[in-house]
């Protein structure tokens, strides 16, 4: 949620944002953004189509509603002031990820370092382009982002924001109970 929600704010024009979340937005005019994801199926169709349908606005959606902004086709959603932001997913060609100016590259979960490079390059053009990671922390595909972002946490250019199912105020305590009581404990 967190990643789709940031990727609007920087398609939404600063005016038609809270006054909250104008702070956030780092490109006036039009902004071209990517969210990549592990697979089409489960997380794009399931979680991250469904995440943007959500929470995009329709009065800043091109056409004013999802399914007029949406192309099933290139898989991208377009925005009335000429925004857009493309979904792709690490199981397509790396030739697929090339092409594109990009002012923002967004990742559900880590992408193949070669992905990621190939998207790094997209972000030349603009300056202030950055990239957004929302990852869970599994042992899988993490070794790179270890070295390459969480060890640099400290460098100015990288931001880290740690966070936890305590900080979802959606979830009761009975409820992180029982999911906390489903694991073992690494201490022991």
């Amino acid at each position: 949620t967190s990643l789709v929600c940031k990727a609007l704010v920087q398609s939404i024009p600063r005016d038609h944002l809270p006054k909250r979340l104008q702070g956030y937005k780092v490109f006036d005019g039009p902004a071209f953004g990517r969210i990549c994801c592990p697979d089409r199926v489960a997380t794009l169709e399931g979680v991250i189509i469904p995440a943007l349908r959500k929470w995009a606005p329709a009065h800043a959606l091109k056409g004013g509603s999802f399914d007029s902004a949406w192309s099933k086709e290139f898989r991208t959603l377009h925005f009335a002031d000429g925004s857009w932001i493309q979904a792709m997913t690490y199981e397509m060609d790396l030739d697929k990820f090339g092409g594109a100016a990009l002012h923002w590259v967004g990742y559900d979960e880590p992408p193949p370092v070669a992905i990621r490079r190939e998207c790094l390059g997209r972000l030349s053009q603009f300056e202030g382009s950055f990239e957004m990671f929302a990852c869970t922390p599994l042992k899988v595909n993490t070794g790179w982002i270890r070295r390459s972002i969480y060890r640099r946490r400290e460098d100015p250019e990288i931001t880290v924001v740690r966070g936890s199912m305590h900080d979802n105020p959606t979830l009761d305590e009975k409820t992180k109970t029982h999911i906390l009581s489903q694991y073992q404990s690494d201490m022991w």
